[in-house]
């Protein structure tokens, strides 16, 4: 592990302009400009065909701003119309039955909804408004009425995934046959609609004085029965400030939404936070730092900071990675591409045809067990189908990129960082960080040859990719080698020997690369050109980093910061204290089910996003999630925690409370120290917060940290709509300092920025010492297989850079200074035993 070469000069990567590549890489860029207008127009033409401009951006952030004194000036009219003497209004009593911010909302949809395509009658409006009024109303009385019956109604189209068009139809049609008559509702007249709509129209147009009613200057007269012409209609127009917003709004819209793709030459380098990534005039980089949403109001403060800074480690780090070339792998697109083309919908890939719900059975009636059967099978393929839309489009995205570049030598990803010092590619489409299909895709385009050592990588990678990887090296290469007859049979034909596709779509298509790699190495032998990225992952990065801040021996021994025999396995280590808690705890009957589930024995899955989300704030909600998560695969029909729920208990709620109880209890049994941290942390950053600035820090690496969490300012509306409770925000945070989030947040990022810190150390040893390729996500570290002996030394010897650095004093001082001295602080954290530098020895540290 020792004798690592440091790194004493940074990269500098010859003229652009002189590379071959130069003009292809100038109309690539230009390619991406038009991809993605042609992307945005796509998406505009098809809110026009569904006449629903409501979909675009421009025309939501109008509903946000307007939904508020809409709503306040439909209560003014009806406070006005109530108090008035005399008749009143057709429309006054309709509008009772709906709450204010409802009414709005349904009303500037249907106003916003044509904006920009075309010209409406004012009657056709205000039918439209109505008749939609008509329906919430309904659905309101519907849920006062029956709220059991509501209730189940809801949750049955939740379950469903059915989206909002296909709810309204099915709640009408419910309504119509079952409920009209229980709960003794009376229709509105088309006289009610019409009133309606016209009152909320003339509300819209006195609040917001951007829309006018005109007689249609486009209309030719008719001559109706009897000889009579007909009169000339009125027309709702918007008034031509509002129609040229919404253009230039579209305009920005096309021209800021170029679809990043891969570079075919080494991206620009980042020299500053403005300019890096590509080259020409028709991409526009972002910046490269990402400033949170909720950081917006003190953005520009925050750019003109990070200007004055100096980096040059993170800026060498940073370039140096977005320079490693990649090529398409040629064989796993291959397979991929046929999976695809043939909609096998095999290793995680979605269906690109809907599958067709099967009509009702002949003959089958209403209320019967077939036709239950039938409504069941139906409303699955609903779900299914509703479900497969967003992966089929992100799967079709990938695979044109793919195909896109798969003849290129070699092509470069582009980086940015987000605000604590993480490195991210800029194109999302594929990317080396990107789902299991991106990763399996991608490989580097310089091989190396291998040799027997190195091979040893190749079966560790494999072992890794099948999820052993809590064993030793030396067993996993034998799991490897004990299966060679098994690798060449998926190798000759991977569709018909699919043993390398498994129960969960998170590593399938990286198996089959490492699969096609060891069989040609099973065939070439030493000297075998290989290109494939081979990846290791810390155990629990976050509590490895927690644990090196205050040298906790007990905490870093069971993530691997010391050496032994095999890795040591925190998740089990978790789970087995959750079985000893379950056992001194049998009489309980929930604690006997949970036994009777796992066997006897609490498996490792159900302990592991819990352990993984410690140092990042993990919530009691969170945890709930993940244990809710996992008792749904692991029990799906109940039959140890039933899925039936009474008025007064739910099985699976009760059963996942106790649970969260105690994993949480013994996950923060087992890293004691860790927690400690996390603690103090935050009681740091409180004090820090009384002035109400932005908390700095500064990594080993010289990246600054910047958080500053602003308090949200603005309005919410609460509203029914559809029959269902929403929230229409129109908040946005301030410049005042939000001290509860700024605590909340800095543990995790805290962490997040000493692991961006540690990787960025490790790739400025990489270039120094041979190695050219590199992948990471975040704390995995990948290359080719014979580099992979240098990488462990690489990433063991920068962890130990950076903790060499006080980084909790360091911290201390930040928020220090962050308060002007008017802080009263905790304590320094006590130090324990653990020896740093024996992670150079550490075998397990990344594997």
């Amino acid at each position: 592990m020792h004798g690592v070469i440091r790194m004493t000069q940074h990269f500098i990567p010859p003229s652009p302009h002189l590379h071959d590549r130069w003009e292809d890489q100038v109309s690539l860029e230009k390619e991406m400009l038009v991809e993605g207008r042609q992307r945005m127009k796509d998406r505009i033409d098809r809110a026009i065909q569904k006449r629903d401009m409501n979909r675009m951006r421009p025309h939501r952030s109008l509903l946000k701003e307007w939904v508020l004194p809409v709503s306040e000036g439909i209560k003014a009219w009806m406070s006005k119309m109530s108090s008035k003497r005399g008749p009143k209004p057709i429309a006054l009593p309709r509008l009772q039955e709906l709450e204010p911010e409802t009414a709005a909302v349904v009303a500037l949809k249907s106003m916003l909804r044509m904006l920009s395509i075309e010209r409406r009658a004012i009657l056709a409006v205000a039918t439209e408004i109505g008749t939609w009024c008509e329906h919430e109303a309904r659905c309101q009385k519907w849920k006062e009425e029956e709220p059991q019956d509501w209730k189940e109604t809801a949750a049955h189209y939740a379950k469903r995934g059915s989206n909002a068009a296909h709810q309204k139809r099915s709640r009408i049609s419910l309504f119509n046959k079952y409920v009209w008559e229980k709960i003794g509702w009376i229709a509105w007249t088309d006289t009610d609609r019409i009133r309606v709509g016209l009152e909320l129209i003339n509300i819209i147009i006195e609040t917001t004085r951007r829309f006018f009613i005109i007689p249609d200057p486009e209309w030719v007269p008719k001559r109706m029965r009897g000889g009579v012409y007909s009169k000339r209609p009125y027309v709702l127009e918007a008034d031509n400030e509002l129609l040229q917003w919404v253009a230039s709004a579209m305009d920005d819209e096309l021209v800021h939404a170029p679809v990043y793709m891969p570079t075919l030459i080494p991206p620009l380098d980042w020299t500053g936070p403005r300019d890096g990534g590509y080259y020409t005039p028709f991409v526009k980089t972002p910046f490269l730092i990402r400033i949170k949403h909720n950081q917006q109001d003190t953005k520009q403060n925050a750019l003109e900071e990070f200007e004055a800074l100096d980096m040059p480690e993170v800026y060498a780090a940073l370039n140096r990675v977005q320079c490693t070339p990649w090529q398409i792998n040629r064989r796993v697109f291959d397979v991929a591409k046929e999976v695809w083309d043939k909609d096998l919908a095999l290793a995680g890939l979605p269906r690109q045809e809907e599958i067709k719900v099967p009509p009702r059975p002949y003959g089958v009636e209403e209320g019967t067990e077939e036709y239950k059967e039938w409504q069941k099978l139906a409303g699955d393929i609903r779900t299914s189908n509703a479900k497969r839309v967003s992966k089929f489009l992100a799967y079709r995205r990938a695979f044109s990129v793919a195909d896109r570049f798969k003849d290129e030598p070699e092509f470069y990803f582009p980086h940015y960082l987000d605000f604590r010092g993480r490195m991210y590619p800029i194109p999302s489409d594929l990317s080396p960080q990107g789902q299991d299909l991106h990763r399996g895709l991608l490989t580097f385009a310089r091989p190396k040859p291998v040799g027997l050592k190195d091979a040893g990588w190749l079966a560790i990678h494999l072992a890794n990719c099948f999820g052993v990887d809590k064993v030793s090296y030396d067993d996993r290469i034998e799991w490897v080698e004990q299966r060679n007859d098994q690798w060449l049979s998926i190798d000759e034909d991977p569709l018909l020997d699919r043993r390398w596709i498994g129960k969960d779509d998170d590593d399938n298509w990286q198996r089959l690369a490492a699969i096609f790699e060891w069989a040609r190495w099973l065939r070439e032998g030493e000297g075998m050109m290989s290109a494939l990225p081979v990846r290791v992952d810390g155990t629990c990065n976050g509590i490895q980093h927690l644990s090196a801040m205050v040298l906790d021996e007990e905490g870093g021994a069971s993530v691997n910061l010391i050496p032994s025999e095999k890795p040591r396995d925190i998740y089990q280590e978790v789970a087995d204290q959750l079985t000893e808690v379950l056992i001194a705890d049998i009489n309980n009957p929930i604690a006997e089910k949970w036994l009777e589930l796992f066997e006897g024995a609490a498996p490792r899955s159900v302990t592991k996003r819990p352990v993984m989300i410690l140092p990042y704030g993990g919530t009691t909600h969170a945890y709930f999630s993940y244990t809710m998560d996992w008792l749904k695969k692991a029990d799906p029909h109940g039959n140890v925690f039933p899925v039936a729920k009474t008025e007064t208990s739910n099985p699976r709620v009760d059963a996942v409370n106790y649970l969260v109880k105690l994993i949480r209890k013994a996950v923060e049994g087992t890293v004691k120290r860790p927690v400690e941290v996390m603690e103090w942390l935050q009681q740091c950053a409180k004090e820090s917060a009384k002035r109400g600035l932005p908390l700095w820090w500064r990594t080993p690496v010289g990246f600054y940290v910047r958080q500053f969490y602003g308090e949200k300012k603005g309005t919410r509306i609460d509203t029914n709509l559809d029959g269902q409770r929403i929230m229409l925000q129109n908040w946005h945070d301030t410049n005042t300092l939000d001290v509860d989030g700024q605590t909340r947040a800095v543990a995790p990022n805290f962490v997040h920025s000493l692991d961006a810190s540690a990787l960025m150390s490790c790739v400025n040893l990489l270039g120094p010492n041979g190695i050219e390729c590199f992948t990471s996500i975040h704390d995995a570290y990948g290359s080719v297989a014979a580099d992979m002996h240098t990488l462990a030394s690489c990433l063991r010897e920068a962890f130990i850079l950076t903790y060499s650095e006080p980084v909790l004093e360091n911290y201390r001082l930040a928020c220090i200074a962050a308060s002007a001295g008017k802080a009263k602080m905790p304590k320094p954290l006590a130090k324990g035993s653990l020896d740093i530098s024996k992670i150079r020895d550490a075998n397990y540290f990344f594997a």
